[in-house]
């Protein structure tokens, strides 16, 4: 075999990992949907983002003790009295989230409970986002199974009427 033709090939094994790393780093950007919310991840710088982009109930019922009927929804348990006004849509969820060369590790803040837990997301099989966060080990935690928005389910779509960003999600349009 020729000596060109072995060191391209011996480069091109070589270079096989860093290629499937940087798959694996951008398998999780896009919009992902729970059952009631939608996030919008992106690079941001070499970390990650995650931004929550549509919600099942973006706006507070007649009978929540939080805020006025059909107000905007806010982070209302933050344990930081001082950030609670802050509108759930748009509020970045991650910090230190970096790749660590097979997954995206990081802190999660839930807004739910006003907590923050370690965390790290991967792909599963089935091309679903799998997050998990967790106190100390990740034994325990949970993990939440999102789904590609472009799966586009009316879930999906009520989030984003409801949100009022439909137009933004091309990935999901009315069927």
């Amino acid at each position: 075999m020729p000596l060109f033709r072995q060191v391209s090939i011996a480069s091109a094994l070589l270079l096989l990992p860093l290629a499937a790393s940087a798959d694996a780093r951008d398998q999780v950007v896009g919009r992902w949907a729970t059952a009631t919310s939608i996030l919008d991840i992106s690079h941001s710088g070499g970390a990650l983002s995650a931004r929550v982009f549509a919600m099942l109930e973006p706006t507070y019922n007649p009978d929540e003790e939080f805020g006025p009927a059909g107000a905007a929804r806010r982070d209302d348990n933050n344990p930081n009295e001082s950030l609670r006004g802050r509108p759930l849509q748009n509020l970045e969820l991650l910090s230190d989230y970096t790749f660590n060369g097979k997954r995206w590790e990081g802190k999660l803040y839930d807004p739910e409970s006003g907590n923050t837990y370690s965390s790290r997301m991967e792909l599963d099989r089935d091309g679903n986002l799998k997050m998990r966060g967790f106190i100390g080990i990740s034994l325990l935690g949970r993990t939440e199974v999102l789904q590609p928005l472009s799966q586009c389910t009316e879930t999906m779509q009520q989030m984003l009427q409801n949100s009022n960003v439909a137009e933004q999600a091309p990935e999901c349009r009315k069927r």
